[in-house]
């Protein structure tokens, strides 16, 4: 998943968390129940594929013409809330893991501010053995280093990124 995807993900989610805060504040919320926690699990089913949201058990169900008591309702959305919060921390605590090992990535901000699990396109020579990851994914594409324990990482220094196609071989 990309950063733009996880970002508006998690933007999505902080507004249902928001919207579910709001909601539970109101006094309506027969109205307005059924439509958001219907939008927050297509939400969730739909974009962000997650199979485990099958076993979220909804504890209250109101049918037309009944009394609702409000600590039901309040029930149902406290269980969401936790829902909802658990899928954000899940999403903010895989944060590491959302750009792909090899990927290059254009940024804009000072060099000591990079992320720590990050390396610079700089050329150097990198271990073999401790960026096992990065190495399975680009080898020797970039130069070998000394051909045994380490290999070269790209030199972008003076490029741009740009696509794959026929005067380029690398994505």
């Amino acid at each position: 998943m990309d950063n733009n995807k996880f970002d508006e993900l998690q933007n999505e989610l902080l507004k249902l968390e928001a919207k579910i805060k709001e909601l539970k504040q109101e006094t309506p919320l027969l109205n307005k129940k059924s439509m958001v926690i219907g939008g927050i699990l297509f939400f969730l089913f739909s974009i962000l594929g997650i199979g485990a949201i099958s076993t979220i058990v909804k504890p209250y169900n109101f049918l037309p013409e009944t009394l609702i008591e409000p600590s039901h309702v309040n029930k149902n959305f406290d269980d969401l809330y936790t829902t909802v919060n658990a899928i954000v921390k899940e999403i903010n605590s895989s944060n590491t893991n959302i750009v792909p090992v090899g990927t290059i990535v254009a940024f804009g901000g000072y060099t000591y501010n990079i992320p720590s699990s990050w390396v610079l396109c700089d050329g150097r020579e990198l271990s073999r053995m401790q960026f096992k990851e990065l190495f399975a994914i680009i080898g020797t594409t970039f130069g070998e280093g000394d051909g045994n324990t380490t290999f070269n990482l790209p030199d972008t220094r003076g490029l741009f990124l740009r696509g794959a196609g026929k005067h380029n071989k690398v994505v």
